[in-house]
């Protein structure tokens, strides 16, 4: 993966799009700038270049070494996210209509859908930061959390190059933290694991990054990979906000099962594959 500064930033184009629609809405009322919105924005993509990803997205390393390609997809389509009654929507059907390849299309759009059903499911909220990005966060119930929730450790897990059963218990830890088992509020990647002290490394494949696989006693697979998405930010490069843990997911493919913790821009943070296999069957 080839990424200058770990560029997040919007595309000239869509800065454009941005200024053009601001103009306009100064003359303006909502409704009209919904509909100018919609317009540039379709515009803007209408001969844009078709993006594709091979392979299986919920394999970290497919998504992370396509990260440009994904991330050019992700921002077509999130400019086409809107909200009403405190929920997700999107205003197109197929992959064919903003021109990427089935598997982003799929992968994204599931995502959004998981959120849908946690707001549904009464246990999550739709929030907004001051920046104006949106989280679906988990609804706490203290007297719940009180009772059987363990305590968060105050100490930041370390992360050794090569010591992978021990790095799977502590990922699998983070995971019973921030994953659906437990109703803990997100926080910074960095603030969990200390990924300046830990054996990330350059691998292609994420570029800052720390991976390990194995089977149990049992011939069962199971394996990790972990990500630092931070790693091209000159200001900070642990503990930015593309680090800021924003959701799971979970995922069978293959005889494979993910479970993955994901940033703002649904880019996995943590994966494991397997982990019950891990845990049940022996290290």
């Amino acid at each position: 993966m080839k990424m200058n500064e770990f560029n997040f930033s919007f595309s000239v184009a869509t800065l454009l799009v941005i200024t053009i629609l601001m103009m306009s809405c100064e003359k303006n009322d909502l409704d009209n700038c919904n509909t100018i919105q919609e317009n540039l924005f379709s515009q803007l993509y209408v001969d844009s270049a078709y993006l594709e990803i091979e392979g299986n997205l919920y394999d970290p390393e497919i998504i992370w070494g396509n990260v440009d390609v994904y991330l050019s997809a992700f921002e077509r389509m999130q400019s086409h996210l809107k909200f009403k009654d405190n929920h997700l929507y999107w205003d197109f059907e197929r992959a064919s209509d903003i021109k990427v390849s089935e598997n982003i299309y799929n992968y994204v759009i599931d995502n959004w859908k998981s959120k849908n059903e946690m707001i549904n499911a009464g246990t999550h909220k739709l929030m907004f930061s001051e920046r104006g990005d949106y989280n679906v966060i988990p609804i706490l119930d203290e007297k719940l959390s009180r009772a059987s929730s363990p305590e968060l450790p105050v100490f930041r897990e370390v992360l050794w190059f090569g010591q992978h059963r021990d790095n799977m218990i502590k990922l699998s830890r983070i995971w019973s933290y921030y994953g659906p088992d437990r109703k803990v509020d997100y926080t910074n990647l960095n603030k969990v694991i200390d990924i300046p002290n830990s054996g990330f490394h350059g691998d292609g494949a994420g570029d800052v990054s720390i991976r390990g696989e194995g089977t149990t006693a049992k011939g069962g697979y199971w394996g990790y990979y972990c990500c630092n998405a931070c790693a091209f930010n000159k200001a900070d490069k642990y503990g930015c906000y593309f680090n800021e843990m924003a959701g799971w997911n979970h995922r069978e493919e293959l005889n494979t099962f993910y479970e993955i913790i994901q940033n703002v821009s649904i880019l996995p943070l943590i994966t494991l594959r397997n982990r019950r296999i891990f845990e049940v069957y022996g290290y």
